[in-house]
């Protein structure tokens, strides 16, 4: 299959073989990513409303 699709584009099989495998490993890792961001987000803003609510004496 990756010869065929080599020879049709005129490209050596072994690139066209390591873009599969590259695109293969972005589209597994990328939602591991997405989720990391959207965790760290998540736990930034709680930090954030929490320091806001300390407006007491004794807090400060």
């Amino acid at each position: 299959m990756f010869s065929f699709l080599g020879d049709t584009m005129g490209i050596e099989s072994r690139r066209v073989r390591m873009f599969f495998i590259y695109t293969s490993f972005i589209a597994i890792g990328s939602p591991f990513v997405v989720a990391g961001m959207v965790v760290d987000f998540w736990r930034n803003m709680t930090r954030y409303i929490r320091r806001r609510r300390r407006n007491r004496l004794w807090d400060l």
